[in-house]
């Protein structure tokens, strides 16, 4: 080898990618979870969307592992944005994201590895269920068990929401990540619904059966943002993907009346009112849709009536 030569080290199997904003308390939490991996074939993007208060970069500095990578975004950016951010710097196979206030158990790379070495890197994308905590003592909660575990043609199921695979707990192939146009920056809340649909109509996906994300829920506090901001986020993903969910009558008659839902519990009654309206025509056997439209057109005090006396609840 000549003295000009540099030899380099082969890309990693993950690409880890942890965004973050004003949290360095959970940001420590994520950091040291990504660490402790068993699985250690990995490189850890650490992207920052404060570009002021310098928090972030100084959790990072207590960790003297070289695998870390920091970015700071110049403006404040959507988690979206943020991720993407993180995806474009990465050198590994796999994108694998952690939110920084969710936590991973130890084994959580080497399951998802062993999947994708048995089946010889051809598997395009992996999630498994979740663990939820919550802050008020409840006892941990496992998410609904969504499909059956294996290889599987997902699309259908992420169209009606009968999957869910939570970012945290999502690692997609980069090549196909990048493929399918990475997160969709537009769509400020669901994106991660959002981008499995794009995946799920062009490949089968994995998932794994074993709970490996803990996600701890605060009382008061709307996961993915409060009910107007999902609203806007759900109708903007039905918008965007109208084609296939006008393919499936029922299941878009559901969408827009869960839409409608959320638009009515933030106070936007016009917007509560043209979802259920598009529910009921979509699938006119849903008595039910019928009658949250009717109640949404009589006023807010008969509603709330008949949902105090549990008739319509959603």
């Amino acid at each position: 080898m000549g003295s000009t030569d540099i030899e380099k080290s082969p890309p990693p199997v993950f690409s880890v990618i942890v965004p973050t904003y004003k949290r360095p308390r959970y940001l420590k939490r994520a950091i040291h979870d990504v660490l402790k991996q068993s699985m250690q074939d990995f490189e850890l993007i650490v992207v920052d969307s404060d570009s002021g208060e310098g928090s972030a970069i100084k959790t990072v500095q207590l960790f003297s592992d070289t695998r870390i990578t920091y970015i700071q975004r110049e403006t404040p950016g959507s988690p979206a944005k943020t991720r993407n951010t993180g995806a474009q710097n990465a050198k590994g196979a796999y994108l694998a994201f952690l939110d920084d206030d969710d936590e991973w158990s130890p084994e959580t790379l080497q399951n998802y590895y062993d999947v994708i070495k048995k089946h010889n890197y051809g598997v395009h994308y992996l999630f498994s269920p979740v663990i939820n905590t919550f802050e008020d003592g409840r006892a941990p909660r496992v998410q609904k068990r969504t499909a059956p575990e294996g290889l599987h043609d997902f699309l259908d199921g992420f169209l009606a929401l009968n999957f869910r695979a939570l970012t945290s707990a999502l690692v997609v192939k980069t090549n196909t990540f990048w493929g399918a146009g990475g997160f969709d920056e537009q769509i400020t809340c669901g994106e991660e619904w959002e981008l499995c649909i794009r995946l799920a109509k062009n490949h089968k996906g994995y998932f794994l059966d074993k709970p490996l994300v803990r996600r701890t829920i605060v009382m008061g506090e709307h996961a993915g943002g409060g009910p107007g901001k999902k609203a806007v986020g759900r109708e903007a993903v039905i918008h965007k993907h109208i084609d296939l969910f006008e393919k499936r009558p029922p299941v878009l008659s559901q969408q827009h009346y869960l839409t409608g839902a959320l638009f009515q519990q933030a106070g936007n009654i016009r917007k509560a009112q043209k979802h259920f309206w598009k529910a009921w025509r979509y699938n006119r056997k849903r008595i039910d849709h019928l009658a949250r439209l009717c109640a949404s057109l009589l006023g807010k005090s008969f509603y709330s009536t008949i949902k105090k006396d549990g008739s319509m609840s959603c």
